[in-house]
């Protein structure tokens, strides 16, 4: 197989509100599956009537789900992932880039987002860069308390310009709801060397993590206000929340149990 060639993944549970992104990388003419933890909205209905290709493996944690993409790759003789949430998608001419990089010397790429939240698009709030492209036999998937996690000794950031766009259509109270079923689905990883965190970030996260309100202003200011998210108005303000009130402090909650 062409060291060209990569395996793009998607990943979902319930998520036929966001099934577009899923139906636009399958046509693609890219190598395209979608791992279903056995939806019980129209999912399953939608990727059969479109042909997807899919497979369907019960939810015990993400580090367990990821581990199942890495398998169906390697089975199949692809090199590479690219790995996408079911309200991820990601355009052809960042594709083609992908196809262009160092896969010999690099074990991985972080790439950043673009987000579309609450309908609106937003300039200034969004995901930080995460692994998401990443050769099969030199990483694996590791931990998830924070962050969707992948090992990987040689990283690379890609330039800001090749980015995953977040277009998630789900209404502001369901996306709270999803938070929170990500907490409970979420195991937990005290401390560890999170690649994508700057140190200046863990350290500040080591001294406030046991305070949970505080760490959640913490998170709340860095991103509303530090990086202007308050200019994406009230979009803006809800993914904030969103993030640091809902996620983050949950998170630390069911830590500190």
């Amino acid at each position: 197989m062409n060291e060209k060639d990569f395996l793009i993944i998607m990943y979902g549970r319930n998520e036929s509100i966001n099934l577009e992104n899923a139906i636009f990388m399958s046509q693609l003419k890219r190598n395209f599956v979608y791992i279903d933890s056995y939806s019980t909205d129209d999912t399953l209905k939608i990727l059969k009537q479109k042909k997807i290709k899919f497979i369907l493996h019960e939810f015990t944690n993400w580090p367990t789900l990821r581990k199942v993409g890495y398998q169906y790759a390697k089975e199949n003789n692809y090199p590479w992932i690219l790995m996408l949430d079911a309200d991820e998608i990601i355009n052809e001419k960042t594709l083609k880039y992908l196809d262009t990089l160092d896969k010999r010397n690099i074990d991985s790429y972080s790439l950043s987002f673009k987000m579309i939240f609450n309908g609106k698009f937003m300039n200034y709030a969004s995901h930080r860069p995460r692994i998401r492209f990443y050769s099969v036999e030199r990483t694996y998937p590791k931990g998830d308390s924070v962050i969707d996690f992948i090992y990987s000794k040689r990283n690379k950031n890609l330039s800001k310009k090749h980015f995953i766009l977040n277009r998630d259509k789900t209404d502001f109270i369901n996306l709270v709801k999803k938070q929170i079923q990500k907490v409970e689905n979420s195991s937990i990883e005290i401390f560890n060397p999170i690649q994508e965190h700057s140190n200046i970030k863990k350290f500040f996260f080591r001294i406030l993590h046991k305070n949970l309100l505080l760490k959640s202003f913490a998170i709340f200011f860095y991103n509303y206000v530090l990086k202007l998210a308050f200019l994406d108005g009230k979009a803006g303000l809800y993914y904030c929340f969103n993030y640091a009130f809902i996620f983050h402090f949950l998170m630390s909650s069911k830590d500190s149990n």
